[in-house]
């Protein structure tokens, strides 16, 4: 799979994605991606990751929220908060499509466990430049993913549903539209800032990975 190339308007966050590629890469790799490409994953693989996915989308819904708290302008606080309400509803719609149980009898893996306490510790102390920061790889990483993968779908795939989910155009241009605010905000940070930024930003995407392998 061949990784999808941000826009060259993001210039500073082009060079995150260039300095995240081997995690991007890994993530191709991992045995859960390639059998939702191919539609070959278990169905109980499956459910376990959307039913670890339901839990946190709960925390990640209210770190938006906290974005739009803090956003400088109404614009971004528009923007945070229409996410916010979209990763309870919307994703969650596609997650009870398909999960027989209630996911709040579900316990977080340690895994989801450290993901949901770096989110938690970012939307507690962190400025919002370094929130967003943290925020954005669930956005971009699966943008770039849904693109790429939603090519090996068919009527008969198995995982077609969710592969159309983070192909859809509105996805897209949610994804584009928090990645211009976090280039802005990194553009002006000072540079102790712009390094707790990255830093986030690294975090959050290494974790999207350990949850893509749990």
């Amino acid at each position: 799979m061949t990784p999808a190339v941000p826009s060259p308007a993001n210039r500073m966050l082009d060079d995150w994605w260039i300095r995240i590629e081997p995690l991007r890469t890994a993530i191709d790799g991992l045995p859960f991606v390639r059998g939702l490409a191919e539609g070959t994953l278990e169905a109980a693989v499956f459910r376990n990751y959307l039913a670890q996915d339901a839990l946190y989308l709960r925390e990640y819904s209210r770190a938006l929220a906290r974005a739009s708290q803090l956003a400088p302008t109404t614009a971004e606080q528009s923007f945070w908060a229409t996410c916010a309400a979209g990763a309870l509803v919307s994703e969650l719609e596609l997650h009870r499509s398909w999960l027989a149980v209630d996911e709040r009898s579900v316990e977080a893996s340690d895994v989801t466990l450290a993901y949901l306490n770096h989110l938690a510790a970012a939307e507690a102390r962190a400025t919002y430049p370094v929130l967003i920061a943290a925020l954005l790889p669930c956005f971009w990483l699966y943008q770039d993913l849904g693109t790429r993968l939603v090519t090996y779908s068919h009527p008969a795939h198995a995982y077609a549903s969710w592969l159309s989910t983070y192909a859809d155009p509105a996805f897209d241009l949610s994804t584009q539209q928090a990645i211009e605010y976090v280039d802005a905000a990194a553009q002006v940070a000072l540079p102790a800032e712009r390094e707790l930024m990255w830093r986030a930003f690294t975090v959050s995407s290494k974790h999207e990975l350990h949850f893509f392998d749990q």
